[in-house]
């Protein structure tokens, strides 16, 4: 078992989420606790009709990449609080995007201001990670990432991922 602490931060740099991903075999665990953000709007309740959806990242979602160590390619997970996800991967930066198979589909449970996403992964060995969410706070999309590009939200640049 891996288990380690971060900070996800506002790409404006005003505010951070602490994050706890637990690796259990091929389970990946993140949990956010949003306590400290203010102005969260609500969110949507969990659909027992949960699906596989596009543009999720158009409102709140939390999002995590993976990728082997010095491989290009990575896969991309996106999961909004209500249980509509999808999963994608890419041959290199934003390249040959493809919807992507996934052993199980990835699950999403909130408690008050507690999130926890579950992730089940293909392969564990070597990889290097990026955790976000977009979260609509004040009535405004905000990005938050364990490191950002300088110009612009951007989760996909592999010089930003982290190693396990």
């Amino acid at each position: 078992m891996i288990e380690k602490e971060f900070l996800i931060q506002s790409f404006d740099k005003l505010e951070v989420i602490p994050i706890t991903l637990k690796l259990v075999g091929k389970i990946l665990s993140i949990e956010y606790n949003l306590e400290e953000i203010s102005g969260l709007s609500a969110f949507k309740e969990r659909d027992r009709n949960r699906s596989r959806k596009d543009n999720l990242w158009k409102d709140n979602c939390f999002e995590f990449f993976y990728s082997q160590k010095d491989c290009p390619g990575y896969t991309e997970y996106n999961i909004a609080p209500n249980g509509d996800w999808n999963c994608y991967t890419f041959s290199d930066y934003r390249r040959n995007m493809s919807i992507s198979e996934v052993i199980k589909i990835p699950d999403i449970t909130f408690y008050k201001k507690q999130v926890t996403a579950k992730f089940w992964l293909k392969n564990t060995k070597a990889i290097e990670i990026q955790v976000c969410s977009i979260l609509r706070i004040n009535d405004k999309l905000r990005y938050f990432a364990l490191k950002h590009n300088e110009s612009k939200p951007d989760f996909h640049i592999r010089k930003l991922f982290t190693n396990l």
